[in-house]
């Protein structure tokens, strides 16, 4: 709901300047605040972190994951990851083999998204995506994007909970 523009130039060299001579993978955040945040000495109104990007265990990959569901957590502002929502899933523990995350379902059983990341599925030639209501994930809009070139129509579109047996992936 507050208007803010952001200096795409800035920002670019910003994380080339952060990111110089990393050869490894990394997850980059930009945090962009209503007003500016002092940490360690700086005050601003926009924050990029960086940390090493870690993949999944072997095991995870070849035995699966089991999630769980978290059906009382709605985002009040679905469109942006703010504070607020990392204190209102903290009591919904992610990060394990046996709860590698939680599903967010719509009050009539339909599948959102994952409490820390965008979910897409796959049924038939479909890459299916929640659309409206849902974090504006990068990739996600990225997957609809290339979904032609992996022979995919992509449709925004919600399943429901009942379906979920029924996609591929």
């Amino acid at each position: 709901g507050w208007k803010k523009t952001l200096d795409r130039t800035a920002l670019r060299a910003a994380l080339r300047a952060i990111t110089a001579g990393n050869t490894s993978d990394v997850r980059v955040r930009f945090d962009a605040l209503p007003a500016p945040f002092e940490l360690g000495g700086f005050a601003s109104d926009v924050w990029i972190g960086v940390s090493p990007h870690a993949e999944l265990p072997d095991a995870w990959v070849k035995d699966g994951v089991r999630v769980d569901y978290a059906r009382h957590l709605a985002r009040t502002l679905p469109k942006v990851k703010t504070t607020r929502w990392v204190k209102d899933r903290r009591p919904f523990p992610i990060g394990t083999q046996e709860r590698c995350d939680q599903l967010l379902v719509d009050r009539d059983g339909k599948i959102l998204e994952f409490t820390s990341a965008n979910l897409l599925f796959v049924r038939g030639n479909e890459l299916l995506v929640a659309g409206d209501g849902v974090l504006e994930g990068i990739t996600q809009r990225l997957e609809f994007r290339l979904a032609p070139e992996a022979g995919l129509t992509a449709r925004w579109a919600r399943i429901h909970e009942r379906e979920l047996a029924g996609v591929d992936e």
